[in-house]
Formats: C-alpha cells, structure tokens, sequence
C-alpha cells in the first residue's frame, strides 16, 4: 500500500499555475504552467508516486504523467474524481482541493482514488487534443477515440455521431464520479448532469431553439449522438436501432427524444462502467443487457457486435 505521505499531489488553478504538496509539506504554487512544470526537478524522480483530481484543468499534467509512468519514468499515477471535493467551486482553491485529496477515502467505484489506465489516457489524450486543436477529431485524435472502450460500446448504435460520441467522452470523462454514495444503484445523477429531464428536453428539441445554458448544450450533446437522421429515413427493424425503437413508443418529438436519450445514457453508462472494470480483470455485471434490449434479435446483434 502506498500511503498519502509518499505521494506528490499536483493540481492546476484557473489561472494555469501549477500548485503541489509534497508528502504531508505545505500547498505550495510552482509559478509554473504545466509545461514547465513538467520540465522541474520536483517532477524528475523515477520512483515519484503522483496523485491529482482528473479535470480537464489537469489533462496535460496527467496525460504526461502517464507516458513517463509506461517508460518506467515514474512510480505510479492515482486519480480520483472531483467528486471528492464538496462543490465545483472548491477546485479553484489548489489548497482547499488538496485537503479535499487527504481526506478522501471513497471507493474508486464511486470516484475515490485508483491507478491510472490506458482507457484513462485515451479520454485526456483526446482533451488535450480538443484545447489544442480546432479541427481536433483528425487521425490523432479519432486513435485515442477508437483506443477507448466508449468506442466499441457506442459502434452498437446504427445511427451513432463518433465525432459527437468522443465530445460527449470527453465531457463524461468518467461514469464512476456520478455514483451516488448513499444509493450507489441510483444512476439519475449522470442524466441530471446531462441536462436530461423534461423540461430541458423541450427547450433543445425545439424547432426555434437557441442553446446557450450549459445543460441545454450538454442535452444537445447527448441527442446529437444518435438522433443523426430524420425519423423517416430509419429503419426500425434494425435490432440496432433499439433507441429509435424507444423514441417512436414514447412518441416521438420532445418526449420520444427524452426517453431515447435517457435510455442511450443508461445503455452507455453502465456498460462503461463494467469495461472499465473488466479491463482491470475483475468480473463484473454492471450491464444487463435485458434492461436494453427487447427482443432476442436485439440482444443477438449485440452480442455479435460486441464479439
């Protein structure tokens, strides 16, 4: 076991500077941006444990955090969610978010800390990539895409928006940090995140909408994933057009959109979740397929897709 002492913890404030704590030391700020951080002395040892709160804030430390850890150039990357602090607020204070990290004994199911893997990377790979990059869903970043397991669940859907889905990755980030503590089984936090009740829904399915709040866009985000060609151009036999099969019962418009994307988010988060699991070789049943699929053409097709 590692204990809390032997780690460095880094996090980037708003205005870009890295801060650190080393060991049980006091917060200090390195007057350094992450590229130079990384080039610093504090960050050189091969041995050098490293924990941070994996935000967007923190991609470019993390991604290359991560590539000195796979060439055996530091000792191990630990992340957690921003779930551990008690609001979003919090992470503008690096001392306050660093008393947050101490403090925190949460399960990694349910966003506590746990090592960093190459699904990991994939998702801050392709971040970075979208700060950096105006035309980001090029070769490189599609590659961190297709590395991560979002891909291969996503590719189920006969109407799926790759370009849309790696957006919508890159905003999850992580299924875990919307596990609620208290009722770990209660999966309505993501979906609230998401912008996905009704009230939300209508304004963005909307002929003369215009979107600007952020859980409209994100509601936006998550109907252009799917919802990518008119209704009459479906065919709705397609065992893998399970989700427009949900929008024509619940009837169509506004609220056929609601309950496809619900069901889309519900298809996603739960089958992330146990790919995430599975890669780190524990068996797992987050996903029951007879919760999505309706027939045993549909499950047929999944299994099939997913060989």
């Amino acid at each position: 076991m590692i204990y809390d002492a032997s780690f460095l913890k880094l996090h980037t404030a708003p205005d870009g500077l890295v801060w650190y704590v080393n060991g049980i030391s006091p917060a200090e700020c390195s007057n350094q941006s992450a590229e130079e951080f990384l080039a610093s002395h504090i960050v050189s040892s091969i041995s050098l444990n490293v924990r941070l709160i994996g935000i967007k804030q923190n991609a470019d430390l993390i991604s290359a955090l991560y590539l000195r850890k796979k060439h055996r150039r530091l000792g191990s990357v630990y992340l957690a969610g921003p779930n551990v602090c008690e609001s979003p607020l919090e992470l503008d204070d690096p001392g306050l978010t660093f008393r947050r990290m101490r403090e925190s004994f949460a399960a990694p199911s349910c966003g506590g800390w746990r090592e960093m893997t190459d699904a990991d990377a994939a998702v801050y790979g392709l971040i970075t990539r979208i700060k950096q990059q105006p035309d980001w869903f090029d070769v490189r970043g599609r590659l961190y895409y297709e590395m991560h397991p979002v891909f291969k669940i996503a590719n189920f859907i006969k109407t799926i928006s790759h370009r849309d889905m790696a957006q919508l990755l890159a905003v999850i980030i992580d299924p875990r940090w919307y596990v609620d503590r208290r009722r770990p089984d209660n999966r309505t936090k993501l979906k609230l995140f998401l912008g996905l009740t009704p009230r939300t829904q209508r304004r963005v399915s909307a002929a003369d909408k215009v979107i600007s709040r952020g859980r409209d866009l994100r509601c936006a985000m998550v109907l252009n994933c799917w919802k990518t060609v008119a209704p009459a151009d479906v065919d709705f036999d397609d065992p893998q057009n399970f989700l427009w099969r949900v929008w024509k019962t619940a009837g169509g418009d506004a609220k056929g959109d609601l309950r496809a994307s619900q069901a889309f988010i519900g298809y996603l988060q739960t089958n992330w979740a146990q790919a995430l699991v599975a890669a780190r070789g524990a068996p797992s049943e987050l996903f029951l397929p007879d919760k999505f699929f309706k027939t045993d053409a549909e499950k047929q097709a999944y299994f099939d897709k997913m060989a």
